[in-house]
C-alpha cells in the first residue's frame, strides 16, 4: 500500500522547500483527505454502506453528500459550492461517481461527463493513522461529532476528528483564511439506490 502523503512528504523533505512551500504541500494532502488504498485487499469504511452531508465554510461555502456501498467500492460525492467573485457569486455543482477503479466527474450544469482511471483508489475524507503521524498531528483527546465519538486531532496549521479513518471534521486555516468542514449527518448500514452510482444516459462523454 502506498500513501499519497508519503510522496509529498519526501518530495517536501528532498527540495528543502521553504516554510509556505510546505504549507501548501500539507494542506493539499489535508483538504484532499485522500489514502491510497489497494480496492482488492481494503475496506474503506467500517460498514458496508452509508451516507455522510457535510457543511464547509470559507473560500466557498456549501455541501457535500457522500453516499458509499460494498465497503467503499461504490461511491459517490455531491458536491454544491457557492464562491462570492467580485463580479457576483458563483454557483457550481458536481458530481463525482466512484465505480471500481473508474472515476466518473459529472458536470450538473453542462450535463458532461469525464473518465478517468483511478488504479489508486483516492477516496476524499479518509485519512490513516500513519498519514496523521506523518503530517505531525497530536492525538489530544475525543470530542462528539454528529453522534460519534471522534479522536481529535491537532497539528500545525489546524485540527482533525476522525472517526474509523474518516475526517467528520477539519479546521484548517489556508492564507489566512480559516476553512472548516464538518458532518451534519450520518446514517450507516442503509440500502442504498443503485441509481446514485450510475450515469444518467443524457450525459455526454467530454475529453479532457
Amino acid at each position: 500500500m502506498r500513501d499519497i502523503t508519503l510522496v509529498f512528504k519526501l518530495f517536501a523533505i528532498s527540495f528543502n522547500a521553504k516554510n509556505m512551500f510546505k504549507k501548501f504541500v500539507f494542506l493539499f494532502v489535508i483538504i484532499m483527505m485522500a489514502s491510497t488504498l489497494d480496492a482488492q485487499n481494503e475496506q474503506l469504511y467500517p460498514v458496508k454502506s452509508g451516507m455522510i452531508k457535510y457543511k464547509f465554510e470559507g473560500r466557498a461555502n456549501g455541501t457535500e453528500t457522500i453516499y458509499f456501498d460494498d465497503f467503499g467500492k461504490l461511491w459517490s460525492s455531491l458536491k454544491v459550492t457557492s464562491m462570492l467573485t467580485d463580479l457576483a457569486t458563483k454557483y457550481d455543482s458536481v458530481l463525482v461517481i466512484l465505480r471500481n477503479d473508474t472515476v466518473f466527474e459529472l458536470n450538473i450544469v453542462e450535463h458532461t461527463v469525464i473518465i478517468k482511471n483511478n488504479l489508486n483508489r483516492n477516496i476524499q475524507n479518509i485519512i490513516s493513522n500513519n498519514a496523521l503521524t506523518m503530517l505531525g498531528f497530536t492525538k489530544t483527546g475525543i470530542d462528539i461529532i454528529s453522534g460519534r465519538n471522534c479522536d481529535k486531532y491537532i497539528g500545525e496549521n489546524g485540527s482533525l476528528w476522525v472517526w474509523n479513518n474518516i475526517v467528520l471534521k477539519s479546521e484548517m486555516e489556508i492564507l489566512d483564511t480559516n476553512i472548516t468542514k464538518e458532518a451534519t449527518e450520518i446514517i450507516m448500514g442503509i440500502d442504498i439506490p443503485k441509481s446514485k452510482f450510475e450515469i444518467p444516459k443524457k450525459y455526454k462523454i467530454k475529453n479532457q
